[in-house]
């Protein structure tokens, strides 16, 4: 799990870590547009994996896989599923 970090974030008792660059497929819930939280995080995994994954050119690859909780400007909460990707090598 993470949380994008500032310098004004408040990390005392946290664990920092920084995340290398590399190329990332980023997944979102859809708000529920009560700011409730309730987010289908099995659904948008099935998807990714049955439907995104079997149809791009990406492959996901091992480690550095995450996902963070976010809240948008407007306070609904969501989140986001980020794996590490490669593209595909073909022959």
């Amino acid at each position: 799990m993470g949380c994008y970090k500032s310098e004004d974030s408040r990390i005392t008792g946290y664990t920092v870590v920084n995340v290398p660059a590399s190329t990332w497929a980023v997944f979102s819930t859809l708000s529920d547009e009560n700011g409730s939280g309730n987010y289908d995080l099995r659904s948008l995994k099935n998807r990714i994996f049955s439907e995104w994954l079997q149809t791009s050119n990406c492959n996901i690859l091992d480690g550095g896989n995450f996902e963070m909780y976010c809240t948008n400007k407007e306070g609904y909460e969501y989140c986001e599923l980020w794996f590490r990707i490669e593209e595909k090598q073909i022959g």
